[in-house]
């Protein structure tokens, strides 16, 4: 453990029933009798209340947004530019390329809804999030150019999906919860690149 980490990873051998129903909120039967092997996950199973919370809303988020999958990852990953998160950013890149997003697309990001590669959709969602993180309030502009893209109950899904992400870079920077070995992506450094 690093000086960094200031919650340590509970690791599932030492789960009892608490932890293990807690985190079966996210996680199948299969994944759940095996245990988590994310620093994130074995931190959260300290606090078994928390996590089970954390989850619930994070299922919903991730598994059965309204949302699709682009814009959802277009905005974890600005939020994880805009607020420094390294582990949320490697795990992120991660789930970008597997639905498509290119490598081009995934730099960009950090240059944010300006970039010129962006459609029309894309760019709105990258301001809400610039809007949502840096000054707390959507310009009417913004929410109308959304509008034109997704209906009320997914944007009520981005909202939240930005704000979860916000919430749990904090988190990971409060408690130093540490990437796993393995997880930093080469191509991708969070620190290489525009803002």
């Amino acid at each position: 453990m690093s000086s960094n980490a200031r919650v340590p990873p509970l690791p599932p051998s030492e789960w009892g029933e608490a932890e293990r129903a807690a985190y079966g909120v996210l996680a199948s039967e299969t994944t759940q009798a095996l245990g988590a092997s994310s620093n994130m996950t074995m931190v959260l199973a300290n606090h078994p209340r928390l996590s089970k919370a954390y989850y619930t809303l994070g299922r919903h988020l991730l598994m059965e947004s309204t949302l699709p999958d682009r814009p959802r990852e277009l905005a974890s990953l600005r939020v994880n530019v805009l607020t420094q998160c390294e582990y949320e950013w490697h795990h992120h890149v991660r789930f970008a390329k597997r639905i498509g997003l290119t490598d081009a697309e995934i730099e960009a990001v950090k240059e944010g809804p300006e970039a010129a590669l962006w459609s029309e959709e894309d760019r709105a969602v990258l301001r809400l999030v610039d809007q949502q993180l840096q000054t707390w309030k959507v310009d009417d502009a913004t929410w109308a150019e959304l509008g034109r893209f997704f209906e009320r109950r997914q944007l009520m899904d981005l909202a939240f999906t930005i704000g979860l992400y916000a919430m749990a870079a904090g988190a990971v920077a409060a408690l130093g919860i540490e990437i796993e070995p393995g997880f930093e992506s080469r191509e991708h450094s969070l620190t290489s690149g525009p803002r």
